[in-house]
């Protein structure tokens, strides 16, 4: 609501900047406190374990590449997300900037909503009933073809970096 509320009130390119800007950076801050005040923990439970060492090593090999497909889908939740990253071994600027680039599609189009159709959204916030279009559809049937690829996708290489590293293989 807040990224669309951002199009209806600043219009379509400084609501997208606000809100690009913000969302990296509330992204960013989330890792950092997961970094550096659970981190130690989590290294000494990798040190006792080592299939989640090897889980962990995979992660930060191919951190990057899995945060920027994640952050295509809205189906993850960003906020639990940005703290499980800073757990892992996933450099903090590669996080940036995968999460940074991955975020823009989706903040692109929430904007676009609230500049491109102020009424409807004037519509939804005082309760009333919108009527949905072909576009309203279209992007629906998209956005879900787009995560169920993305899942696919996102799972496969996950699969294939564990594999490489031998986690799952006692």
């Amino acid at each position: 609501m807040l990224t669309i509320g951002a199009g209806f009130a600043f219009g379509l390119w400084k609501g997208f900047l606000a809100i690009s800007a913000g969302a990296t950076l509330g992204a960013s801050s989330a890792f950092l406190v997961a970094r550096f005040i659970a981190r130690n923990k989590i290294e000494s439970v990798a040190q006792r374990h080592e299939k989640f060492r090897k889980i962990d090593n995979a992660i930060g090999k191919q951190g990057a590449k899995l945060i920027f497909l994640l952050r295509l889908s809205p189906v993850i939740p960003f906020n639990l997300s940005n703290y499980f990253y800073g757990l892992t071994t996933v450099k903090f600027w590669s996080y940036v900037l995968a999460s940074w680039i991955g975020m823009m599609p989706g903040t692109f189009l929430y904007v676009y909503i609230g500049a491109a159709d102020k009424t409807a959204v004037a519509a939804a916030a005082s309760g009333e009933a919108m009527k949905r279009g072909w576009q309203y559809w279209t992007f629906t049937g998209v956005g879900l073809a787009a995560t169920i690829i993305v899942t696919i996708w996102v799972t496969k290489i996950a699969r294939d970096a564990l594999r490489e590293t031998k986690a799952f293989q006692e």
